[in-house]
This record gives structure tokens, sequence and C-alpha cells, in this order.
């Protein structure tokens, strides 16, 4: 059984391989040792143990590490010396790396101060992505529940927007479930514990379902564009809609494009009503493609430029800017189709006044019946005291007649 094995390789495990192991007398043994990744065997001083690289994102499985156990019987450390403070040693994992990673870690250590200066920055920025994503996805689920819930809002143009959305939606959901799992992951220190990212069929199912959300994306942005164009240009003043060529190529399109993608990424990887409100609409959505457009494409162009890793300040930059844009677009694609939206808004006015109308409505009702049944007994004995006082003055009659004749002993006015 490989004792670094996925499910394996924890310290719990690795105590209870070796808890019987007994150093020869008069020899001198490094213990087993478990450094969160690998588990270490009972080494005799002086020697080199040599073991499969472990399971990890980044790591070439084929390739090998060792660790030295010093001539005193204690591991090594990075520096070629063992102490007390550091009794499980060091392993250079660096020879585990695969060549892109490899190539990546020499451009973020050029040196130790700046190397965590880096990673700092990459912790901050993804806190920001977590916060980004988790608010847009409110913005976007806010923004559906709103075009679904109206009747007046149900058109071809608010269609193009749901689907937009839903696209949005499905990023963002995988986005955090991957990101959450490796959060969980990190904090674990018991060994490399199951998940997407150590789950292949998980993890390869995750990315491939991530590009297809993000190329239906790009492909309803595109949509939204053709349909803004056909407005302005073709059917200004008829009511013509294409959507269902739109959903197919909205959703259509992208699985092409993905299946492509994903072929060659394995190849790669795997060497084995009227014209007027009409004319306002259409200058509406122009309005809001001049400042959604720009955006949108200005954060897909940050994220063509490569990373600018050998400089910290222009890293941090790159880093905030373009992940800030990233994570918070559902809230702006939402804010500029959905919360800005003047039929949005119509549509929401006349709900809350017919809520507020019928609620007071309710209320004023509710108050009248308490009124009317606070004292029941009370009212009835008032009503029984003077009910012959009543009937001889006339007042019963004048009731009965809706009030417009007085009292027999009272002349009329």
């Amino acid at each position: 059984m490989d004792a670094n094995a996925i499910g394996n390789n924890t310290r719990d495990f690795c105590r209870g391989r070796y808890k019987n192991f007994v150093p020869p007398d008069g020899e001198l043994w490094c213990e087993p040792v478990w450094d969160s990744l690998l588990c270490w065997p009972p080494t005799k001083a002086s020697a080199t143990t040599k073991q499969k690289c472990p399971f990890e994102d980044g790591f070439d499985t084929t390739k090998s590490v060792e660790k030295k156990c010093g001539y005193n019987g204690r591991w090594e450390g990075q520096n070629g010396t063992s102490n007390e403070e550091y009794l499980h040693g060091w392993a250079n994992y660096t020879t585990c790396l695969t060549p892109e990673m490899l190539r990546l870690h020499g451009k973020v250590y050029t040196n130790t101060i700046e190397g965590n200066m880096k990673m700092e920055i990459a912790e901050k920025t993804r806190t920001l992505e977590f916060v980004g994503l988790s608010i847009s996805l409110v913005a976007l689920l806010a923004s559906l529940a709103i075009f679904c819930r109206f009747r007046s809002l149900r058109n071809t143009r608010t269609r193009i927007h749901k689907n937009l959305f839903v696209a949005m939606v499905v990023q963002v959901l995988i986005r955090l479930t991957v990101y959450i799992d490796i959060e969980i992951l990190r904090r674990k220190t018991y060994g490399i514990q199951r998940g997407i990212g150590n789950t292949p069929v998980l993890c390869e199912a995750s990315y491939a379902l991530l590009e297809y959300a993000k190329t239906a994306m790009f492909m309803w942005m595109f949509i939204e564009g053709l349909f803004l164009h056909n407005m302005v240009t073709v059917t200004v003043f008829q009511e013509n809609s294409y959507y269902r060529i739109y959903r197919f190529v909205g959703w259509g399109c992208p699985v092409v494009m993905t299946l492509i993608w994903a072929i060659i990424t394995a190849f790669y990887y795997h060497p084995k009503s009227n014209h007027t409100s009409e004319i306002e609409q259409v200058l509406k959505a122009v309005r809001a493609a001049v400042v959604l457009l720009p955006l949108l494409g200005i954060t897909n162009v940050l994220f063509m430029i490569e990373a600018p890793l050998h400089n910290v300040k222009k890293f941090a930059l790159w880093s905030y800017s373009t992940h800030f844009l990233q994570s918070f677009q559902g809230l702006f694609i939402a804010t500029l189709y959905c919360f800005l939206n003047g039929e949005v808004r119509l549509a929401l006015d006349k709900t809350i006044s017919v809520y507020l109308s019928l609620r007071g409505t309710d209320l004023q009702a509710r108050r009248q019946s308490t009124f009317s049944g606070c004292q029941p007994q009370r009212i009835a004995s008032v009503i029984e005291m003077e009910e012959e006082e009543m009937r001889s003055s006339g007042w019963i009659r004048l009731c009965c007649r809706g009030g417009n004749t007085p009292p027999p002993d009272r002349p009329a006015e």
C-alpha cells in the first residue's frame, strides 16, 4: 500500500504506520515524520531517503524528492544542519515542480523579501475576489428574480439580459466553489485531503464547466451588442425577434468552443409597442452599452496582459485592478441592466405602491375590527339602557331612514 496515496498521507496514518519501529541497539536513526506533504520513514543517520513527489497542484508525480538524516540522528534543515526547532527537517520540493511552475517560481521568488510580498498581495487579491464574487452573486440573483417576477419585463431584451446573468451566475458559483475548496484544504493540517483539486475527474469537470460558462458569458455579451445593432439599424420600428437564434448562439456555440479547448488542453497537458417609446429604449440601451462594453472590454484586455512579476508595485497594481474588475463584473452588469433600468424601477414602484396601499387598507380594517370587538358587553349594555329613550325620541326611525328625516319632536331645519 502506498503510504503517500491520497487519503493515506496524514499525520495519524504516518504515526500508525511506524508506531512499532524500534531503532537497532547502538545505532542512530531519524524518527518517522510527516512534514504536511509526505510521510518520511525512519532513516539511518547520515543516510538519505527518497520517494515520489506527492499529489499536489503543480507537482510532477513522476519526479522524486529527497530528505537527509544527519549524523546525529536528526533530520537536516535547509542549511544542512539540524536543531531542536525543526525536528521534521527540510526537503527541497522545488525538484517536484512542473516546468511551468518552476518558471513561475523563479519569477516570483527573485529574492525572499519580494517573493513574500508578492505572495501577500496574492492572498489579499483572493480575499478581494471572495468579496466581489459574493456581492456579484447576490446582485445577479436579485436581478434574475426581478426579471422573472414582473410580466411587464418579459421581452426579448430582458430575456437576453437573463441569459447573460445565468451564464455569469454559473461562472461565479464555480469560482466560489473552487476557491472555498482550496481554502478548506489549505487550513487542514493533516495531510492531503480529498477535494476538487485532488480528484482529477472533479477538477477537470469543474474547470471545463468554468471555461464553458466564461465562453457563454462572452457570447451573450456579443448577442447584447448584436441585438442593440439590430434595434438601431434594422428593427427600430418593428417587433421582429430573433430570440431563438440568439439562444442557440449563446448556449450552443460555447459548447463547441469549450470542447475544442478541452481537447487541446487535454492533448497539451496529457501527452498521453409605439415608435417613440422604442426609440427611447434604443437610446437607453446605447447609453448602457457605452458604459458597459468598455468596462467589460478593459477587464478582458487586462487579463491578456502577462502579470508583471518582476516588480512588486506593478504586480500589485495589475493584480488588484484586474481581479477587482473581474470579481465585481456581475455587480456592474446587474446595476446597469437591472437596477438602473427605467422599466424595472417603474415596475418596482408600482409593486411597492400597491403593497403599501393594501397594507394601509388592511391596517385600517384591523383597527376597526379591534375597536368594534374590544368591549362588546359594555356597548351592548349601553344600547339596552338607552334604547327606550332613543325609541321615544324618534332616533330609531332616524337611523332606519338613513338620517334624512329629523325626529318627530324636532322641527326640520
